[in-house]
């Protein structure tokens, strides 16, 4: 979905989608909010890439949850504050991309940005 203008609100998405890329100014085009409960029950989620978009404020300490992500792209957004603890939980996540944010804090243990 990424690369698009589409209007009005986003669906909600079925269970078992396994990849979501809504990155490339999918938000800008948007009135959608990167917070807590916005994936909702994606819990099967492996791919997650929400980069290079304008999102502001922190990352919500929900995708810690995600225990089967495998990848996530954050980079290239606005992101502030902490990097959420919780995400030290993701026992199967290879690739981390937090690049070119606000962050501030202590960088976690293992966590390259």
């Amino acid at each position: 979905m990424n690369s698009n203008k589409f209007e009005g609100s986003l669906a909600t998405f079925p269970s078992n989608v396994y990849f979501l890329d809504l990155g490339s100014r999918f938000w800008i085009y948007h009135k959608i909010s990167f917070r807590e409960g916005f994936l909702g029950n994606l819990y099967r989620l492996n791919v997650i890439d929400i980069s290079n978009n304008i999102l502001t404020g922190v990352v919500p300490s929900s995708l810690g949850s995600l225990k089967y992500l495998y990848s996530l792209h954050l980079q290239n957004n606005k992101f502030e504050g902490d990097i959420p603890v919780p995400l030290q939980n993701l026992t199967d996540l290879v690739t981390i991309d937090l690049g070119n944010n606000l962050f501030t804090g202590t960088k976690l243990i293992g966590f390259y940005i």
